[in-house]
């Protein structure tokens, strides 16, 4: 039976055939890389199998249309994609007879193209996947054939296995096939004849519908990375909004779906589509717009058309899209003034840390990258030094979601910090960083320093910051994470016994009574809380809990997790102890990076750390600011409802223990324990003094002449105080 097909072929190509009456595949007309080689020795294999060897000297096939995107028979020439912009082509429709013919499906035949499994359905799908994964492998491992491995062998027969399925023009599973009448049907054949041929079209290939030759500017691309730029970074976009309408603007740009082939001929060792790392790794030095946009387009494209079951909005595709559309949004802004007035929101934080010293080993771990957006995505990249530089190697991803609140805070510190405060210091021979944060408007402003310090900011370690948030505790960021370390537990344990004789008698026959009391005191920085509890022979038990939020963190980052609690002078040798009573500690010290330690030895002073007092005053001071509350405060229990005709009696001490006096305010947030500015001596100089009473009384009960007594200026404030 003879079957209608159309070909699209290079002008040169038909003219040649003219010339010789029959038509070939031609290897210099021939558009795959040669990393698609295998696809195509695959399928010509296919169809010897299946329509007889090919003629002497035939290598590959030649390519028709039997059915075009599922709408019609032959092809629409307004539409792009088919060569370079301004190429002369030809259609050339022709009938042949079906035996000579192989067709398949050709969205399948992009699975054979990428080396991919043609899953059946999603079950089959996933099925396939969670095995692959469950060995530690990717699909990236799939297709590194230096890799070698029992279940990647095991996989790579079965993906071979799974191709056949191109041929079965009317395989469908709902909500995973296209209906066969929507599919588009390619067919393979040997060769050509001249007899055969009933229609030739010339054209020549274009980008668009009506588009003609105009180029598109700068601007317009420019508007365009930012438009999807924004969609892809947050987090209520739908795979609709990313897909409708979305290659008509891509032929619009001049951008072409070619497999990536291009851009993998730039970059041909960063294997940029196998996920969002390798792009990332390389993206700093993509200069070309038309060669990002049409890489763009190109892995769009392969997800929305060939990757069945996927979604441009996953965890795998999104950072890739946010990482290209941001380059693409940088390297087509045109307005360079006032660069450096950050002005509109930030919608994307990127820091790229180089931590590489002296002398690095293949193995270390020498470049992070971290992508923060404002709607909380975030994905990390670590890379080892490997075969040096230009030749990184990524070593793992992971990818984290922020809850509003913490990225809202993340972003407004960094922003705070860098636009206000940040002064750069370059030393070399050290690691270093970059900070590129972008606005709603897709400009860039670019932040770098050396790996020297840490920046503090509201209260907060910046890289620290970033370590709790992201739960990734050996981030580079700021300050390398070489020598800062955090103090996360401190744990006391106080234990005294003392024997006595109730009775005060000495001989060996008495009844001597024991007390066996201990102390539990904790400082927990995850919980950011202090437990403190008592017992009395396991009878009696005390317990206080202080769930104190910033102050236990501040309290623990007061003290230095390298020499707190290191020196003890101990006790003598001939130090005399009590045989009727002991008094021993243990503390337990958890910190971030390092081992737990161990102290343990006698309650006193020598047996003490040298530095207890002071940590043992500062916890004090804390836990005494929250200590009984106001129900055990006779400064509130006794306190009086002032009445409206009643003046404010303010008693204050100029020194502790000396005399007091008293001054008249009208300020009824004046506490006892405030500190005011009040007029002193004949001269009424300022004074600093403590409130230690407030009384009320009427005019003519005062303690002293209304018209005589002077009046508080103020309360302090920090400037005061200093």
């Amino acid at each position: 039976m003879k079957i209608k097909l159309w070909t699209i072929q290079h002008e040169k190509a038909y003219h040649k055939f003219i010339q010789t009456g029959i038509w070939r595949a031609d290897p210099s007309y021939s558009i795959f890389d040669e990393e698609f080689r295998d696809a195509y020795d695959w399928l010509a294999s296919q169809m010897d199998m299946r329509i007889g060897s090919r003629p002497e000297g035939v290598k590959y096939p030649m390519w028709a249309w039997y059915q075009w995107e599922g709408e019609r028979k032959r092809c629409d020439l307004r539409c792009g994609g088919y060569a370079k912009r301004g190429t002369q082509m030809v259609q050339v429709a022709f009938e042949i007879d079906d035996s000579q013919v192989v067709l398949s499906d050709f969205d399948g035949w992009h699975f054979v193209l990428s080396n991919s499994y043609l899953a059946v359905d999603e079950q089959d799908f996933n099925s396939f996947y969670e095995k692959l994964e469950s060995g530690g492998f990717t699909h990236c491992d799939i297709i590194n054939f230096e890799k070698k491995d029992a279940l990647l062998e095991k996989c790579r027969d079965k993906i071979r296995m799974s191709w056949d399925r191109i041929f079965d023009l009317d395989r469908y599973t709902l909500d995973w096939d296209c209906p066969p009448a929507q599919k588009s049907i390619q067919a393979t054949f040997w060769e050509l004849r001249k007899e055969q041929i009933k229609k030739v079209e010339f054209f020549f290939c274009k980008v668009m519908k009506g588009d003609g030759d105009v180029m598109p500017t700068n601007k317009q691309i420019h508007e365009f990375a930012v438009k999807y730029l924004n969609k892809y970074c947050k987090n209520t976009t739908s795979d609709h909004e990313v897909e409708e309408g979305f290659a008509e603007e891509c032929f619009a740009l001049n951008f072409v779906v070619d497999c990536g082939r291009s851009f993998t001929a730039a970059y041909p060792e960063a294997n940029v589509f196998c996920d969002y790392a390798h792009l990332e790794y390389i993206i700093d030095d993509v200069t070309d717009v038309q060669l990002l946009g049409s890489a763009i387009f190109s892995e769009w494209r392969y997800i929305t058309h060939w990757s069945v079951g996927e979604s441009l909005l996953s965890n795998m595709h999104r950072p890739w899209f946010i990482i290209a559309f941001s380059r693409l949004a940088a390297l087509t802004f045109e307005d360079k003034t006032e660069l450096d007035m950050l002005r509109e929101p930030v919608q994307k934080i990127r820091i790229v840390t180089n931590n590489i010293w002296r002398c690095p080993e293949p193995e270390d771990e020498v470049e992070q990258y971290l992508t923060m957006t404002a709607d909380g995505y975030a994905w990390f990249s670590g890379f080892k030094y490997g075969k040096g530089f230009g030749k990184f190697e990524c070593i793992r991803m992971q990818q984290v979601y922020l809850e509003k609140a913490k990225i809202n805070q993340i972003f407004s510190v960094l922003f705070n910090y860098f636009t206000e405060v940040f002064d750069d210091i370059l030393i070399k021979d050290i690691g270093s960083w970059e900070m590129t944060m972008t606005n709603t408007e897709g400009r860039e402003f670019f932040f770098k320093s050396s790996l020297c310090v840490d920046y503090k900011a509201e209260g907060l370690y910046l890289s620290e910051m970033l370590r709790d948030a992201l739960k990734i505790k050996d981030l580079f960021v700021f300050d390398g994470n070489k020598n800062w370390d955090k103090i996360e537990r401190i744990a006391v344990n106080y234990h005294r016994i003392t024997k006595s004789n109730p009775k005060g008698l000495q001989d060996e026959n008495s009844h001597t009574e024991t007390e066996d009391y201990t102390e539990q005191l904790t400082i927990d920085r995850e919980s950011e809380s202090i437990e403190h509890t008592q017992r009395i022979n396991s009878e009696y038990a005390v317990s206080h809990k202080y769930q104190i939020k910033k102050a236990v963190l501040d309290f623990l980052d007061y003290f230095d997790s390298d020499t707190l609690f290191e020196s003890i002078e101990g006790n003598p040798a001939d130090a005399v102890e009590d045989p009727n009573e002991s008094r021993e500690y243990t503390i337990t010290i958890d910190f971030r990076k390092k081992a737990r330690r161990i102290i343990r030895g006698s309650y006193d002073k020598n047996g003490l750390p040298e530095d207890w007092p002071e940590f043992i005053e500062e916890l004090s001071w804390v836990m005494r600011h929250y200590d009984f509350g106001e129900i055990f405060r006779p400064s509130v229990y006794y306190k009086e409802k002032r009445r409206a005709s009643d003046y404010i009696f303010c008693s204050v001490a100029f020194a502790d223990g000396g005399k007091t006096y008293y001054y008249l305010t009208e300020d009824d947030t004046i506490e006892i324990g405030d500190w005011v500015v009040v007029p002193a001596g004949k001269e009424d100089h300022t004074a600093i003094v403590e409130v230690v009473e407030i009384e009320y009384f009427s005019k003519d009960a005062a303690p002293f002449p209304i018209g005589k007594t002077k009046h508080i200026m103020k309360k302090c404030d920090e400037e005061d105080l200093d």
